[in-house]
């Protein structure tokens, strides 16, 4: 493929190291004649750190730009984040909300890819930009969401309400996802007009809603594509391409690493390695690397131990204090 793949990436300077690791992935597993073309909204990412993302072009060359993100906005999704937490739902970082304006940002851009910054690539993503697009305003992973209604009724007769059928198939999961930037900027003519249906949303329904993924539900919903994108968020995807492992609180670069100890997991630290942020702290990293997998090995070992225990209540007590005294030594706490 000799066009370029434009790729969207949003990142703070605390998360550069994933935006590093990310763009290693695309690249490993990318062909001789892919280009790629990566756009990031970055809020106060160092220029040092910057320079580091520009030395990922020894692995092969790229062209990357970098954008501001809207900083009035953001003050604004910062006060929806406080509605959100006091209808007692969920609250993520408020950058997860700058994917809504990904399309007046990269304007300039006829379409785009959006991939969430903890995220790793397994394979060519080139497939992606195969997909007919054309007739759509935004492409998502096709995702079932079974627990939808007994989990958030209100956000699943808020998706009934603007017209979906069946809001457990009718779900955005926002790691990766295509805008048609072009088609958006022929229906909306103006930013106003964009911004005024994602201000109608919020006056209509803040208290249903809770995500970026509800909001543009509502936006696009004349004109949005569920598709198989080979991400793990859908268990009939027959291919992994891009896993989202890593989100939420599972962060392989911290102490106390959560999730189980797999495949994704070293194929996250393969690509980090490879990285400048590894290379100058080395034995820092790897000391990361070495206590999650130790700890997790601890873990394992002391369910074994403990299961001869005959009593369910001590056995409890015993694993709890095992556990504890592991976390203090492998810096867990």
């Amino acid at each position: 493929m000799n066009k370029v793949m434009n790729i969207c990436l949003i990142s703070d300077d605390k998360f550069v190291e994933y935006i590093a690791t990310l763009i290693v992935s695309i690249l490993k597993n990318s062909s001789e004649n892919d280009n790629f073309c990566f756009h990031i909204i970055e809020d106060g990412i160092r220029e040092e750190n910057k320079n580091k993302l520009l030395m990922l072009k020894e692995i092969k060359d790229f062209e990357i730009k970098f954008y501001k993100p809207n900083y009035n906005n953001i003050e604004k999704y910062k006060k929806w984040q406080e509605i959100f937490k006091k209808n007692s739902y969920p609250v993520w970082h408020y950058s997860v909300f700058i994917k809504l304006d990904i399309p007046i940002i990269l304007k300039d851009l006829d379409n785009v890819l959006f991939i969430d910054a903890d995220s790793i690539v397994l394979g060519d993503i080139d497939f992606i930009y195969d997909v007919d697009i054309s007739n759509y305003f935004f492409v998502s992973q096709f995702f079932y969401y079974k627990s939808l209604k007994n989990l958030y009724p209100n956000l699943y007769k808020y998706i009934l309400d603007i017209g979906y059928k069946n809001p457990e198939y009718n779900y955005v999961s926002s790691q990766v996802l295509i805008f048609n930037i072009k088609k958006i900027k022929e229906i909306f003519k103006k930013e106003e007009y964009y911004y005024n249906k994602i201000d109608e949303c919020i006056d209509k329904y803040i208290n249903s809603i809770f995500t970026e993924e509800h909001i543009f539900l509502y936006v696009f919903r004349d004109s949005i594509a569920f598709l198989d994108l080979k991400v793990d968020c859908n268990e009939n995807t027959e291919k992994i391409i891009i896993s989202d492992y890593f989100a939420s609180s599972g962060k392989p670069l911290k102490y106390g690493f959560d999730k189980p100890i797999n495949e994704y997991y070293y194929k996250f630290w393969e690509y980090f390695s490879l990285t400048p942020f590894f290379k100058e702290n080395y034995f820092k990293y790897m000391e990361i690397f070495s206590i999650n997998r130790t700890r997790k090995a601890l873990y394992k070992l002391t369910d074994k131990i403990v299961w001869f225990v005959p009593f369910r209540g001590m056995r409890d007590r015993i694993r709890k204090n095992i556990i504890k005294d592991i976390d203090e030594i492998m810096k867990y706490n």
